[in-house]
């Protein structure tokens, strides 16, 4: 496949939907002038026809109708991937000089930069390459000519019309060769993290995610950190050393209301009412941080600075930072949207009435980071589209959540799990964690603990992970194991027949889902909860929204141990090949790259 990072890119972010079907639009993935990738699914096939919605900076959208002229799958990607070329099929009249004037401006940026990057004659495709040969050199072209019409590439003159139906493509479309960007060429980056906690060791998904990419980069790039640290908790030192063995510099400013829980945090957050900032905000803004990154950026020269959350972002505004350098946000969450979840009807009225006034700061406060800084990565398509919809303007990458795979893999020799037995992992002072933990304890396991039989095993249930609050201790007993916060969580998994991930609130992609799939164990999950993964329902997992449902499906699994591992292995597979840190590693240095060449063509 030819690299699109190549070929002109189009200005715009973009969407599709089969034509006929009810479906949640989906981006596309790798989108220049010279291909377009989608995921969907398997029956992709010549002239089905898409809708596409192009979404431009400061100028709205452009709705058109395209035909599928070709399909190239890739193989060994699940779900289905697709490299297609597309003949736009209706344009409105209105969107015509629009769409024109951005395929002509996206030819004439690759020209400029070849003459120079590579310093050599823009070449065409000789009249002697028919319509195979020409794409089977360009696996994908976004907007391509009717079938049998020949072209030159870059041929500049004609009107919207000719430009729509001709299509403008960069002279790598007859080339095999891939060349380096000038970014590309630097080699080793230099690259700050500010956060809120530091990585490592990982014990929740927040640092799970930031050790992943932290030390992926670590291994071929020049990775610092500058953090918050929770004063009174006993980890403060483990983390330090532990961050220390692969960040090249550890910053670290004390946070006394990072731990702050129960009466005291309900008082913070009442107090936060008053004030214009976020509860969030307010939590992590400390003056000694703030002169902390001023003076990390005034002493050396970073390449990178990537800020962990948009409170954490807010930093950015303040600080000065040398030429060259790039600000980047990594959004575990879309944040507004998990507290404005909670606002809802559903959660308790006190819970409500602050979601509904918190929410609306946070969202302010995204907005401002998503605006200001060079470039924001998340964790899921489904979170990009949301950004998008509120900030078009922003370049944006999916960089998903990963596992690692060595170390999170099935025991061999296998262990037989313990029958009847089910676990729920992760932070359990996570206001979504507690909230589905609350559903599954109240409606799902009574269903299971009441079916059972003298020939059935007793269902019990493992909660692990840090902070229980007391709403979730007042069921420990003989269905109930909590455990609290464990060195390592492989052994719990490892016995489990099922684990269950029963959440009703949520944004971004669940690591705990990842986890445990690497391991080769059967999930169920709620729609919610395996939101932003791409997986197939009964292949990859069960899904259930209801407490019957989710019963139903625990009790299939748990009849048919057979059924569990076929699932488990399958999900095995999927991680393997979609879900490593090292591809998500790649996808945000590709990212990096992008964003400092684009500052330094500014």
């Amino acid at each position: 496949m030819i690299d699109r990072r190549n070929f002109p890119r189009l200005d715009a972010h973009a969407f599709w939907r089969p034509v006929g079907f009810i479906a949640r639009q989906r981006p596309v993935v790798d989108m220049s002038l010279g291909g377009m990738r989608i995921y969907g699914d398997e029956r992709v096939r010549v002239d089905d026809q898409f809708e596409v919605e192009l979404m431009f900076d400061g100028e709205g959208t452009i709705e058109v109708l395209a035909r599928v002229v070709r399909v190239d799958a890739l193989r060994g990607k699940k779900p289905a991937a697709f490299d297609i070329a597309l003949e736009f099929v209706d344009v409105p009249k209105e969107a015509r000089k629009r769409l024109a004037d951005r395929l002509r401006a996206a030819a004439q940026r690759s020209e400029v930069r070849e003459n120079e990057d590579q310093r050599e004659d823009v070449e065409s495709v000789e009249d002697g390459h028919g319509e195979e040969d020409l794409l089977q050199a360009t696996p994908g072209v976004l907007v391509t000519r009717s079938p049998n019409r020949k072209r030159q590439v870059r041929k500049k003159d004609g009107d919207e019309k000719d430009l729509l139906h001709r299509g403008e493509i960069s002279s790598e479309a007859s080339r095999t060769r891939s060349r380096k960007t000038k970014r590309e060429s630097k080699g080793r980056l230099s690259i700050l993290f500010v956060t809120p906690y530091l990585p490592s060791p990982p014990r929740f998904g927040g640092q799970m995610r930031l050790h992943g990419l932290m030390s992926g980069l670590a291994s071929r790039h020049d990775v610092s950190v500058l953090s918050l640290v929770d004063a009174n908790t006993a980890h403060a030192e483990e983390s330090v050393r532990a961050t220390a063995e692969y960040c090249s510099n550890v910053a670290t400013v004390p946070n006394g209301r990072g731990s702050e829980g129960g009466a005291t945090k309900r008082l913070l957050q009442l107090g936060s009412l008053l004030s214009p900032r976020s509860y969030e905000w307010l939590v992590h803004h400390h003056a000694d941080f703030e002169k902390a990154l001023a003076d990390a950026l005034e002493q050396r020269h970073y390449d990178v600075v990537s800020f962990e959350f948009a409170h954490m972002a807010a930093y950015g505004a303040a600080a000065r930072r040398k030429n060259g350098t790039a600000f980047v946000l990594d959004e575990h969450n879309i944040e507004y949207d998990l507290v404005r979840q909670t606002s809802r009807p559903g959660t308790s009225l006190l819970r409500r009435a602050y979601s509904a006034v918190d929410w609306r700061k946070i969202r302010a406060e995204e907005l401002r980071a998503w605006t200001r800084l060079d470039g924001c990565t998340l964790t899921s398509e489904r979170d990009e589209k949301m950004l998008l919809a509120d900030a078009p303007s922003t370049r944006t990458a999916v960089v998903p959540n990963g596992v690692d795979v060595e170390r999170f893999r099935p025991s061999d020799p296998p262990i037989t799990p313990t029958p009847g037995s089910l676990l729920f992992f992760g932070a359990i002072d996570y206001h979504p964690n507690t909230d589905g933990l609350q559903f599954f304890l109240n409606d799902v396991l009574p269903l299971l603990t009441s079916s059972s039989s003298p020939d059935m095993p007793d269902v019990k249930l493992s909660i692990v992970g840090r902070r229980p609050p007391p709403e979730i201790l007042a069921h420990a007993g003989p269905a109930v194991e909590i455990t609290g916060a464990v060195d390592d969580v492989r052994p719990h998994i490892e016995r489990a027949a099922v684990v269950v991930v029963p959440l009703r609130l949520g944004s971004g992609t669940r690591l705990k889902i990842l986890e445990a799939m690497a391991m080769g164990k059967a999930v169920v999950a709620t729609t919610i909860g395996a939101e932003g993964l791409d997986v197939v329902p009964g292949r990859d997992l069960l899904i259930a929204d209801d407490a019957e449902s989710f019963a139903r499906q625990i009790r299939k699994l748990l009849d048919n141990p057979a059924l569990a591992a076929e699932i488990g292995a399958a999900a095995r597979r999927l991680v393997t090949e979609r879900y490593t840190w090292r591809s998500s590693v790649d996808r945000l240095v590709h990212f990096y790259e992008e964003i400092l060449e684009a500052r330094a063509s500014s």
